[in-house]
């Protein structure tokens, strides 16, 4: 069989770099040549990930010239000399090789030995109006539609990709459309296609563009007739020409049923059934490896809580069997040993699935041991590999940053996005949470597109402290915002300054909880906000059936909770299954309250002298008064 070795040139690839290293793997490439060019992303630590089991070279290029033909003519000298190739495919991490029955080898057999090189046409992914798939536009898991002949950036026909025989006197074509150095004949191939995938997101592809053409400027050697698609794009990278290009790439959906139709635009599949199983068992295999020392850090965490309680009753060779210590030392040791031994079923059950997908199996050891920080430590890096774009997506946009949660739901986005453009002169970055019902309780799966985080819980009233707790949960996991503050979606700012200045206060303070305090007795909660609201209507018979905390931030108003009160709120929904699960209406705010009591952290209000004398005060009616600088509105939203 012929040795295949494919060359990558990547640059902030990550978020389909796996995806095509694993695809072309899979149709038989023996080995990889990829060569960094700056990434600041994930990208090297992905495929430093990957080479644990495929072979792969990861070379660093430092210069910023996209000095294309040099690097990749490079690596493609030294596929022949150092790894003795038969035939080298030089790729672009966007663009997907489809050999008939997926496979390569058997497919460059056919070739005689006067055929030095193979061009394969190149196949735009449609991007769909309306259809987004883990916040991309278009993406290789997802996109099963492509163009029949595609155009480039520019209105021209998108050229096509040339493999070749090994040798060390080839020469790549700035672009690897072309090669020189080898006599021979170029096949142009119908049975072999290559599907391009330029257009994920926007922000991506602005930023691509961005950095591409800058580098294209910066290369002095160069021709100007090379690159002219990159260069003729800078050129509006940053100007509203962008957008409307964009934009322009969407079709309705009753476009691409007519394109299909007519064999403007054909449907392949494979690409995506195959990514699926072999991102799955990827993955797996990642999150066992995540898991193995986690049993060994739990022993040494139990052990360590339960010596002293053991050191208080020590060695006793005649124990008093009226002493508390000796007689609670049993129970109190019950609990996380149980919780070690579950662990290590739980560990064992790992490789039989999606261990995300047994929710409340973890939700149950964690609540035996709530001090096992390392099982939460584990629980946040096994979602970043699961969910890894919407994850690093989160990431990315949260990190360092407060937060303005708008809790709604998705029959209210409308009413939420425009709470949520009140805030954009703010400087501070809106997050919109809505529920989904997919796989509620037993999935922790969830999305983030730089908007709306959608989770897996009922959208509806009655599960309202659900959802607001899955999305604490998610931000403390994944997010690592330095505060959030929660608004209702009739929640506007109308003094950005005031808002800030408010914010700088309390984390110069290291505040955690601070609102509108309501201290009332639970025979005095007769509100009622839920009645005529719930799904279930049998929940407009009842009241709050459960008891209050001594005080609470009034959710209604506009709340603010620091990371370390995010952090409690996390903790108590990953080990209070049950009390989330309990049939009766979810004051969010109430439940905020409980977790404020229970892990002992002291809630502040904006109502006393402490902000109100640094000019940080009340709106004069202090009925409808909200966190200073926002505002209630009904009206404008």
């Amino acid at each position: 069989m012929p040795k295949i070795v494919m060359t990558l040139l990547v640059r902030n690839e990550q978020d389909i770099i796996a995806e095509n290293i694993l695809f072309h793997h899979r149709q038989g490439v023996d080995q990889f040549i990829i060569m960094n060019n700056l990434s600041t992303d994930a990208t090297v630590e992905i495929i430093s990930s990957l080479s644990c089991s495929i072979p792969i070279e990861l070379i660093h290029q430092e210069d910023d010239t996209y000095d294309q033909a040099k690097w990749v003519t490079s690596m493609a000298r030294s596929a022949a000399i150092k790894y003795n190739a038969d035939w080298v495919i030089n790729n672009d991490a966007d663009e997907f090789w489809m050999f008939p029955g997926l496979d390569a080898k058997n497919y460059l057999l056919q070739f005689s030995a006067d055929v030095v090189g193979v061009v394969l046409q190149r196949h735009n992914a449609v991007l769909i109006r309306g259809e987004t798939w883990d916040g991309f536009a278009a993406h290789p898991c997802s996109t099963t539609l492509f163009e029949g002949k595609s155009l480039n950036q520019l209105g021209s026909v998108l050229p096509g990709k040339c493999l070749h025989r090994a040798t060390s006197q080839i020469t790549v074509e700035q672009g690897n459309h072309s090669i020189r150095g080898v006599k021979g004949s170029i096949f142009n191939c119908d049975r072999a296609l290559v599907l391009h995938f330029p257009y994920r997101t926007f922000q991506h592809y602005q930023a691509k563009i961005r950095a591409g053409g800058a580098a294209y400027s910066r290369n002095s050697t160069l021709p100007q007739n090379l690159g002219r698609t990159w260069r003729e794009q800078y050129k509006i990278v940053d100007q509203p020409e962008i957008y409307n290009f964009w934009d322009g790439l969407y079709l309705s959906r009753q476009r691409c049923i007519r394109g299909e139709v007519r064999g403007d635009l054909f449907r392949e599949v494979r690409l995506s059934i195959e990514l699926c199983k072999l991102l799955d068992d990827w993955r797996q295999n990642q999150v066992i490896g995540s898991a193995e020392p986690l049993y060994v850090t739990t022993t040494a965490l139990v052990r360590e809580y339960l010596a002293r309680p053991e050191s208080v009753v020590g060695d006793m060779e005649r124990p008093d069997p009226r002493s508390l210590h000796y007689n609670n030392l049993p129970f109190l040791a019950q609990g996380p040993l149980q919780h070690q031994k579950n662990l290590s079923n739980w560990l064992d059950n790992l490789k039989g699935g999606d261990a995300l997908s047994r929710f409340t199996e973890l939700r149950n050891l964690i609540s035996l041991f709530p001090r096992n920080h390392a099982l939460v430590e584990w629980l946040a890096s096994a979602l970043k590999i699961i969910k890894p774009h919407a994850a690093r997506r989160l990431y990315q946009y949260c990190s360092g940053q407060n937060i303005i949660v708008h809790v709604s739901c998705q029959s209210r986005l409308d009413r939420s996005r425009a709470s949520a453009r009140h805030f954009l002169s703010s400087g501070h970055r809106s997050l919109i949470v809505v529920g989904g019902g997919l796989g509620y309780p037993e999935s922790i799966d969830f999305s983030f597109d730089g908007e709306i985080l959608e989770l897996p819980v009922p959208d509806d009233y009655e599960h309202l402290g659900t959802k607001v707790f899955f999305a604490y949960m998610i931000l403390s996991l994944l997010g690592n915002p330095v505060s959030v503050v929660k608004v209702d979606d009739d929640i506007g700012l109308n003094d950005p300054q005031r808002f800030s200045d408010l914010l700088n206060k309390l984390h110069s303070r290291n505040e955690q909880y601070l609102g509108k305090l309501i201290r009332v007795k639970y025979q005095d909660q007769c509100h009622g906000w839920h009645l005529g609201k719930c799904a279930d209507p049998s929940m407009h018979l009842r009241g709050y059936q459960y008891p209050m905390p001594n005080v609470y931030a009034s959710g209604g108003f506009g709340y603010f909770l620091g990371s370390e009160m995010l952090r409690a709120c996390a903790l108590m929904y990953l080990s209070m299954q049950s009390f989330f699960e309990m049939n009766c209406i979810q004051l969010e705010d109430v439940f905020v309250g409980w977790a404020a009591q229970i892990f002992s952290i002291s809630a502040a209000t904006f109502e006393d002298n402490t902000y109100v004398d640094e000019g940080l005060g009340l709106y004069p009616d202090v009925a409808y008064a909200v966190l200073p600088g926002l505002d209630r509105s009904r009206d404008s939203f």
